[in-house]
């Protein structure tokens, strides 16, 4: 049955979706990592880890970007 256009409305209103592409040679381990698991599940508690950790990502980044100078 498709959704009432009430539903729809409160979908538009209250969710955000995006699409991710990945190329099976050069993002086979990101692929290989989701297999058997929810895809959101993973892509929350991933963002939510770097949110979370986001300074220490940064420093280690700038670090990163320091070395191949």
């Amino acid at each position: 049955m498709p959704d009432s256009e009430a539903k729809k409305a409160w979908i538009k209103q209250h969710t955000y979706q995006f699409g991710v592409k990945l190329q099976n040679k050069s993002d086979a381990d990101i692929i290989a990592f989701f297999e058997g698991k929810t895809r959101q599940q993973v892509l929350k508690t991933a963002i939510r880890y770097y949110i979370a950790h986001e300074d220490a990502v940064n420093k280690w980044a700038a670090e990163m970007a320091g070395e191949e100078k």
